[in-house]
C-alpha cells in the first residue's frame, strides 16, 4: 500500500485515494483489489493495471485498516501488510442571525427582511432555514443568507436560522425575539414650496414639511423629486435645501417614517424650473409708427424673482404679474431700434428687439412723476404745449377704459403749461392723453404707464432675497449666495462666508428671524432678531436697488 499513508486522519466527506505497487518477477500482476481489514475483507476498489489506484468516496466516519491483495497471471495472490488510518466526524456548520438586531420593534403588518451568516469548516452550507417558532418563514441556498418576510401580524416572535451542510449536518442558531406590534401611521404635509411655484434653473429650493406620530416619535423625514431621494431630516423642524435642481416639471413629496417604521408619503406638489428667462415686447409695438419723440415700451417678463429690465439701456418698471414697462424711450425721426433685456440676479439674460418709427416731436410735451410706487401714489401730470398748437381739449384717461376721467382746455395752461394730479391704487395702469382740435380730431396722443405696489408684497419679495441668500449658505453654494450681495461688499462676504464654510449650515440656522421691513423703491432696512442667552439681539441689514435694477444686500 503507497497511500493513503499509516496514521493518516481524512476530515469528513474527503475523497481518499488508495494506492498500491505490485510486481510480479516470473509473470504479470493482473489485479490489485483493496479490501477493509484483510484479504478476505469487504472489498472497496479493485485496479486491474498499473498504476494501481481507486478514489473511495463517501467514507463514513471511523478508523480503518486497508490492505491491498495483488492477483498474478496464474491467479497467486498476496496481501500487503496493513495501513490504518481515520476519517473524522462531520462537524457541523456555524449560523447566527445578523438582522434584526434582537428587540427590534415593527409595525403591524411588518414587512422583515431576516438575515444570517452560516460557515461549515469541512464542507458547504447546503441551505439556511428561517423559522419563526417551529414555522418555515424561507429558505435561502446561496449567501448572503437572507429571506423577506411580509404582511407579519402583531405579535412576539422568537426567530431562529437552522443551517444544513453537505453532509446534511444541521445546526439552528440562537433564537432573537422579534415584537410586532399595532401601529398608527405618521401623517405628513409638505408645506414649501407651494403648489405651482416656478423656479428658474439651476435652482435653490428650500423645503419643509410638516410631520407627526400620534402613538410614537418620528424618525426621520425624506424629500423626494420624481420619485428621486433630494434630501433626508432626521429632527424636527422637517427643513432641507434642494441645490443645483435643473430645468424640468417636478412632483416632490415628503416622506415620514416613525419609530416602528411605519412610513407615510404626503400628497405631491407640482412645480416647474425654467430653463431660462424670457422677455416680450408688446407686439403691436414693433413697426408702429409714433407722432412723438418718444412711446412707452410695454411687454411680459418670465424671469426669476428680484430680476430686472432695461429698454435700451434704462432701468425700467415691473409689476407683480411679471409686466414690464419703460415710460419716455427716446425716438429720433425714422427707424428706432428698441432692445429690451431681462436679467436675473444670477445674471442669466434674455432680449428681444423690434423697431419703432418716429415722424418727429409731437405738438405736446407731457410727463408724469412719479410713474412707480407704493400703494395711493401720488402722481402728477405735466402738459406743455411750447409751439401753441391750437386745439379745444386734451382728454386724460387715467385708467384706459375709454372714458375720460379729466378735460384739459386751453384756458387751463398757464405759461404754456398745465398741472393735473391723480391718486392711483395698487396695480398697474396706463394714463392715455390725447389732444383734439375744434374739428374733434386727434391731433395728439400719448400714453405713460404707472405702476403701484402693494408694500406687503415689496415687504415679501425683500425678504425672499435675504432668505434667498441663506438657503443657498445652508447647501454650502458660496457662490450664488454671494449673487445678493452689492459688488462694493462682495470681497469682504466672500472673504467671511468662505471661513465659516464647514460651519455655515448650524450658523444660518442661528441668525435668526427678520421681524420688521421699513423700504422705499431703492432703499431697504430689515431689522432680524436673534435669540442669545442674554435675550434677544437685534441687527440690522441694509438693501440697495442697484443701478441694474436688482435689489441686492449691502451690509449686515
Amino acid at each position: 500500500m503507497t497511500s493513503p499513508s499509516e496514521g493518516a486522519r481524512f476530515p469528513f466527506g474527503a475523497s481518499i485515494t488508495l494506492a498500491a505497487s505490485a510486481s510480479d518477477a516470473d509473470g504479470s500482476v493482473t489485479a490489485v483489489e483493496f479490501r477493509k481489514g484483510s484479504a478476505g475483507g469487504a472489498l472497496v476498489a479493485r485496479a486491474t493495471g498499473a498504476p494501481y489506484t481507486a478514489a473511495w468516496t463517501n467514507v463514513a466516519a471511523g478508523s480503518y485498516t486497508m490492505v491491498a491483495v495483488a492477483f498474478d497471471d496464474r491467479n497467486a495472490a498476496t496481501t500487503s501488510g496493513p495501513v490504518h488510518f481515520i476519517v473524522d466526524a462531520n462537524v457541523p456548520p456555524t449560523v447566527s442571525i445578523t438582522a434584526p438586531a434582537a428587540n427590534t420593534p415593527f409595525a403591524a403588518p411588518a414587512s422583515v427582511t431576516v438575515t444570517a451568516t452560516a460557515t461549515d469548516t469541512d464542507g458547504a452550507i447546503s441551505k439556511v432555514e428561517f423559522l419563526a417558532g417551529g414555522t418555515l418563514i424561507g429558505i435561502s441556498t446561496a449567501a448572503p443568507y437572507s429571506v423577506a418576510w411580509n404582511a407579519v401580524p402583531a405579535g412576539t416572535y422568537a426567530i431562529t436560522a437552522r443551517a444544513t451542510d453537505n453532509a446534511g449536518g444541521v445546526t439552528t442558531s440562537a433564537p432573537i425575539t422579534l415584537s410586532v406590534v399595532s401601529n398608527a401611521l405618521p401623517t405628513v404635509s409638505l408645506t414649501a414650496p407651494a403648489f405651482g411655484a416656478q423656479f428658474f434653473a439651476p435652482a435653490t429650493i428650500s423645503l419643509s414639511a410638516s410631520a407627526q406620530d400620534s402613538d410614537g416619535s418620528i424618525a426621520g423625514v425624506d424629500f423626494y423629486a420624481n420619485g428621486s431621494l433630494v434630501a433626508h431630516v432626521a429632527a424636527a423642524p422637517y427643513r432641507a435645501v434642494w441645490d443645483g435642481a435643473a430645468a424640468g416639471t417636478y412632483a416632490l413629496t415628503a416622506k415620514a417614517t416613525d419609530n416602528l417604521g411605519g412610513a407615510t408619503t404626503s400628497a405631491p406638489v407640482s412645480i416647474t424650473l425654467a430653463a431660462a428667462p424670457s422677455i416680450s415686447i408688446d407686439g403691436a409695438l414693433d413697426g408702429a409708427t409714433i407722432d412723438d419723440d418718444n412711446v412707452v415700451v410695454r411687454g411680459y417678463v418670465n424671469a426669476p424673482a428680484n430680476s430686472a429690465v432695461t429698454v435700451n439701456g434704462v432701468v425700467t418698471h415691473i409689476d407683480d404679474l411679471g409686466h414690464f414697462q419703460a415710460n419716455d424711450v427716446p425716438l429720433t425721426p425714422g427707424a428706432n431700434a428698441i432692445t429690451a433685456v431681462v436679467t436675473s440676479q444670477d445674471g442669466q439674460t434674455a432680449s428681444q428687439t423690434v423697431t419703432v418709427n418716429s415722424n418727429g416731436p409731437g405738438a405736446f410735451v407731457v410727463n408724469a412723476s412719479p410713474t412707480e410706487g407704493l400703494q395711493s401714489l401720488q402722481v402728477t401730470f405735466t402738459i406743455e404745449n411750447p409751439g401753441n398748437a391750437a386745439f379745444k381739449q386734451i382728454n386724460l384717461d387715467l385708467e384706459n377704459d375709454g372714458f375720460p376721467n379729466l378735460i384739459v382746455t386751453p384756458a387751463q395752461f398757464s405759461d404754456g403749461k398745465a398741472t393735473i394730479h391723480a391718486t392711483y391704487p395698487a396695480g398697474t395702469w396706463l394714463a392715455v392723453i390725447k389732444a383734439y382740435d375744434d374739428q374733434d380730431n386727434v391731433i395728439y396722443s400719448t400714453s405713460k404707464s404707472i405702476v403701484v405696489l402693494l408694500p406687503q408684497i415689496m415687504q415679501g419679495n425683500l425678504q425672499a432675497i435675504y432668505q434667498g441668500m441663506l438657503a443657498r449658505l445652508r447647501a454650502g453654494n458660496i457662490p450664488g449666495a454671494l449673487t445678493a450681495i452689492t459688488g462694493s461688499a462682495y470681497d469682504r462676504y466672500n472673504a467671511i462666508f468662505t471661513q465659516l464654510q464647514p460651519s455655515l449650515s448650524s450658523i444660518v440656522d442661528q441668525l435668526g428671524e427678520v421681524r420688521d421691513v421699513t423700504f422705499t423703491m431703492d432703499l431697504a432696512e430689515l431689522s432680524i432678531v436673534r435669540n442669545t442667552p442674554d435675550g434677544p439681539q437685534t441687527f440690522m441689514l441694509y438693501m440697495i436697488r442697484a443701478e441694474d435694477g436688482i435689489w441686492r444686500i449691502d451690509g449686515m
